[in-house]
């Protein structure tokens, strides 16, 4: 038997004028070390023995089931947990919960991708997830689930989220295993939400916030619930509020120069242009907000959209 496919296709926001730019060797590398720190997370899970053993002898056995798969095309993340033929007779509820469970691990990785993003070049990831067939080999990816979820970045996503296929979401199955293993496996942290669009998304900073309380001593971490000493809680303390920060700064500084812009333009073109830009960052700016809802002096307040 075989668990649920989870296929991703992620692509960095504005990233596409930021390479259009690069009109030199020292900028290509620059370019190319970026998307080289964006490779070494992804690998340093996949190359790491003393985690591999955890999940074999401690945690659920990921690469028991999944073999892990990720390429980059230019800007673009394309990354598939391509499920192994097991000689194992898994019931329904076992069979839900170990896919389930599979999609929280690796919605945890690619929330490191998009804060490391986030934190470097100052842009947002937008994305889709399908549970359709994907395979890669090299920097070749193939299969209906690639599709769908590009299809879903690119046309249904519009905002800076990554949502999850109609097929995924209207899973009764699927959905209550996830909020199951939220509740049982990561301290209630569940890590999609529902949008008013009726599309269910990645909450990142949600999952940000979940790893330490920013107004005390306490830390949780949703993984290996381990006891660490007081300067690490402070630097996990620093960080959180460091990556909150510099998204509350991006929005509005983005929010700014998008004002600015429709202010002083005549061209219809332009300004259509701009008012889309702007609403993505309005989106960001409400989602920002409902996040850190009970941290108002990290709230979005001063900008008139």
């Amino acid at each position: 038997m075989k668990l649920i496919q989870w296929t991703f296709f992620l692509d960095m926001l504005g990233y596409g004028n930021k390479n259009s730019l690069i009109k030199n060797r020292e900028d290509a590398q620059k370019f190319i070390d970026f998307m080289k720190g964006n490779q070494k997370i992804l690998d340093s899970h996949n190359d790491n023995k003393a985690l591999k053993k955890q999940y074999k002898t401690q945690w659920f056995d990921l690469y028991k089931y999944y073999e892990v798969k990720f390429t980059f095309i230019s800007d673009s993340l394309v990354f598939t947990m391509l499920p192994k033929e097991v000689d194992e007779n898994l019931n329904e509820d076992v069979y839900y919960s170990h896919s389930a469970n599979v999609l929280f691990i690796i919605s945890m990785r690619i929330f490191t991708v998009i804060l490391y993003v986030l934190e470097k070049e100052k842009i947002f990831i937008r994305g889709g997830i399908s549970n359709k067939f994907c395979d890669i080999s090299e920097q070749f990816a193939v299969g209906e689930g690639l599709i769908e979820a590009y299809n879903l970045e690119s046309e249904f996503a519009i905002y800076p989220r990554i949502l999850l296929s109609k097929e995924i979401s209207s899973n009764y199955k699927i959905m209550n295993s996830l909020k199951v293993i939220a509740k049982k496996m990561y301290n209630g942290n569940y890590l999609i939400k529902k949008d008013t669009d009726d599309y269910f998304y990645l909450d990142y900073l949600t999952f940000k916030l979940s790893q330490s309380d920013i107004n005390s001593q306490s830390i949780q971490f949703a993984l290996t619930k381990q006891t660490i000493s007081s300067i690490e809680l402070n630097q996990q303390k620093l960080i959180t509020i460091q990556i909150i920060n510099i998204h509350k700064e991006i929005i509005e500084n983005n929010i700014n120069e998008m004002n600015q812009k429709i202010t002083n333009s005549n061209n219809s073109k332009d300004l259509q242009k701009y008012n889309r830009i702007l609403q993505k960052y309005i989106w960001l700016k409400k989602y920002h907000n409902r996040v850190i809802s009970n941290f108002p002096k990290y709230s979005i307040c001063k900008i008139s959209i």
